[in-house]
C-alpha cells in the first residue's frame, strides 16, 4: 500500500497524456492500421515529453509545476492540427482567419499564460498528480481497449479457418480440360455506369463496350451486398451474408454471428478453401490493407519490402502522416507542400507507396503473376478509384494536399473530388483493359475473370451501393448470370457451372451501414429507381 501511495503521486500523467492523442488516433483507425505503425510516433512523443519535463524542471522549482506545464505544452503540440482544422471549419471565414501566422502565436501566448498561472500557484499543486494520473490513465485504457479488440479481430481473421482446412471438397475439377485460372479483381469504390453518368457526368460506355468485346457479361443493375470493404469482401468470398438478415441476430464488432457462431474470415474464406482443395495455388498482391493482403498465400507479391523494414526503414508511413496532420507537425507538412523539396519527399512517402501498389497490381506482367503455375486463384484488391485521387486521366501524378487517408465523407463530395474520381476511373479503365488482354494472352486455358467494385462512390446511399460487376466466364459459363446479381452469388454460379457445385442462389439483398457503425445495417432496395 505504501508503494501504491507513492506511485499515485508520481508525475506520470505528462507521459500518459502524450500517449493519448496517438493511441486515440490508432484506436479510431484500428481497422486500417496495425499497432506496429505507431511505434515511432509513440517513442518520439515520449522522448519529447521527457525533454520538456527536464527543461521545465530546470526553470521551475518543483516536479509538480514542471509536470503540469509539460502536460499543457504536450497536449497543445499534439492537438495543434486538430484544433487548427476544427476552428477553420467552425468559424465563418475560418480559412482566412485561422492561419499559422496567427494561430501559432496565440498558442504560444496561451502556454506563457499557463506558465505564469502555475508559477503563481506552485505551492498548491501537491494533489494534482494523483487526479491527473487517474484521468489520463482512464483515457488511455479506453483507447487501448479499442485497439486490443481490433487486434483480437485481426488475429482471429488471420488464423481463422485452420480447423476447417481438412474438410472434404465440395467441388470437383473439370473432367475434359485443365482447370481455369481464376482472377478476382476488386476495384475499390468503383460505382455503376448509371451513377457515373448522373453523378459524375462521365460516360463509361466505351470501357464497358471494350469489356463486352472481350466476352464479358456486365451486370448493369448490380449492387454490393454491403457498403464497406471489410464486410463486403468477407461476404463475397464466403458466398453468404454475414448474418441471417431475415432474423434479428446480433452481430459482434468482430463481424461474427453470436447465435450461430459463423466464423467468417476474409483471408481464410470459403472460396479460397474450396479452390485449395482442388489443388489451386493462391496468389495475393499487397493492397496496403492487412485484411486483403493475404501474406499466407502460396504467392504473396509486393513492390515493397515485407516486414519491419516497411515500418521503420522506409519514409513516413500512413499513420504517421495522420499524426503529423493532427499535431504541430501540420506546420511541417504545410511547409513541405510549399515545395520545400527535401521535406516534400518525406511527407509524400505514403502517397508514393500507394501509387506503387496500385501500378504493381494493375501491371500483372511486371509483377510476375502471369508466369506463376496453373491452376491459380489470383485475388487482387486495388484501392482505386477510391480516394486519394493520385492519378490524372492520363496516368500522371496528381499532387496532394493534406495527409494520406483512405477515409471518405459519405454524402459530402466536393467538385474537385468529383473531378478526381472521374479522372481516376478513366485511368483505371485503360489499365484494366490492358490487364484483361494480358491475362487472356498468357492463359493456355481460357481464364475466369471477375472485375467488381466492393462498394460504390460516397455521394449518396444509392451511389454507395451501386457497383461495377463484370464477368468473363468462358465456354458458356455466363449461364445463370443476370443484370442485378450481387457479389454474394458470384462464386456460387462459378462453382456450379465449372466445378460441379450444387449451391443454391441466395436472394440478392443490399445493406448500407456507415463507418461509425459498420454492423448497423439498413436494407437498400435492389436497383432503386
Amino acid at each position: 500500500m505504501e508503494i501504491f501511495e507513492k506511485l499515485k503521486n508520481w508525475p506520470l500523467y505528462p507521459f500518459l497524456f502524450a500517449l493519448f492523442p496517438i493511441l486515440f488516433l490508432l484506436a479510431n483507425n484500428a481497422s486500417e492500421v496495425r499497432p506496429i505503425e505507431s511505434i515511432r510516433a509513440i517513442v518520439l512523443a515520449l522522448l519529447c515529453t521527457l525533454l520538456l519535463l527536464v527543461l521545465f524542471r530546470l526553470i521551475m522549482s518543483g516536479w509538480e509545476a514542471a509536470s503540469l506545464i509539460t502536460t499543457i505544452v504536450v497536449v497543445m503540440l499534439l492537438s495543434y492540427g486538430h484544433l487548427y482544422h476544427s476552428l477553420r471549419d467552425l468559424i465563418l471565414g475560418g480559412s482566412q482567419i485561422i492561419r499559422h501566422r496567427f494561430f501559432l502565436p496565440a498558442i504560444i501566448i496561451l502556454i506563457i499564460f499557463a506558465l505564469w498561472i502555475i508559477r503563481r500557484n506552485r505551492s498548491n499543486l501537491s494533489t494534482i498528480p494523483q487526479y491527473l494520473n487517474v484521468v489520463s490513465l482512464v483515457l488511455l485504457v479506453m483507447s487501448i481497449f479499442q485497439i486490443a479488440k481490433s487486434e483480437v479481430h485481426y488475429q482471429r481473421e488471420t488464423s481463422a479457418g485452420t480447423e476447417s482446412d481438412s474438410l472434404s471438397c465440395n467441388l470437383s475439377a473439370p473432367a475434359k480440360q485443365a482447370a481455369p485460372d481464376i482472377y478476382y479483381i476488386i476495384l475499390d469504390a468503383y460505382t455503376r455506369d448509371d451513377v457515373l453518368r448522373e453523378t459524375y457526368n462521365f460516360d463509361n460506355g466505351p470501357f464497358l463496350d471494350e469489356l463486352r468485346e472481350q466476352s464479358f457479361y456486365i451486370a448493369e443493375k448490380s449492387q454490393s451486398n454491403y457498403a464497406s470493404t471489410i464486410v463486403s469482401l468477407t461476404s463475397s468470398l464466403n458466398m453468404d451474408y454475414l448474418i441471417d438478415h431475415s432474423k434479428e441476430d446480433s452481430v459482434s464488432d468482430a463481424g461474427y454471428n453470436q447465435e450461430e457462431d459463423r466464423n467468417y474470415s476474409m483471408g481464410k474464406n470459403s472460396v479460397r478453401r474450396e479452390l485449395e482443395c482442388l489443388g489451386y495455388k493462391v496468389v495475393s498482391l499487397d493492397s496496403g490493407r492487412y485484411y486483403s493482403s493475404w501474406r499466407d498465400a502460396d504467392y504473396y507479391l509486393s513492390p515493397h519490402k515485407i516486414g519491419v523494414e516497411r515500418y521503420y526503414l522506409a519514409g513516413l508511413n500512413e499513420f504517421e502522416s495522420t499524426v503529423l496532420d493532427s499535431s504541430i507537425g501540420l506546420i511541417f507538412m504545410d511547409v513541405a507542400l510549399l515545395r520545400a523539396e527535401s521535406l516534400l519527399e518525406i511527407v509524400d512517402q505514403p502517397f508514393r507507396d500507394h501509387r506503387e501498389r496500385i501500378l504493381f497490381a494493375l501491371e500483372l506482367g511486371g509483377s510476375g503473376v502471369l508466369n506463376l503455375p496453373s491452376p491459380k486463384f489470383v485475388f487482387i484488391h486495388v484501392i482505386s478509384p477510391h480516394a486519394p485521387y493520385i492519378f490524372s486521366a492520363g496516368g500522371d501524378i496528381v499532387d496532394q494536399s493534406g495527409p494520406f487517408t483512405l477515409l471518405e465523407a459519405d454524402g459530402n463530395v466536393r467538385s474537385d473530388e468529383i473531378e478526381g474520381y472521374r479522372n481516376q476511373v478513366d485511368f483505371i479503365n485503360g489499365k484494366i483493359i490492358e490487364m484483361v488482354r494480358d491475362i487472356k494472352d498468357s492463359s493456355e486455358t481460357p481464364p475466369i475473370i471477375i472485375i467488381q467494385g466492393d462498394h460504390g462512390s460516397p455521394k449518396s446511399i444509392r451511389d454507395r451501393m451501386a457497383i461495377l460487376n463484370a464477368y468473363h466466364l468462358p465456354d458458356s459459363g455466363n449461364q445463370g448470370l443476370y443484370e442485378n446479381i450481387t457479389p454474394v452469388n458470384s462464386f456460387r454460379i462459378i462453382f456450379n457451372n465449372y466445378f460441379g457445385g450444387s449451391f443454391a442462389l441466395l436472394e440478392d439483398q443490399s445493406f448500407f451501414s456507415d463507418h461509425a457503425a459498420i454492423y448497423d445495417f439498413i436494407e437498400v432496395p435492389i436497383h432503386p429507381d
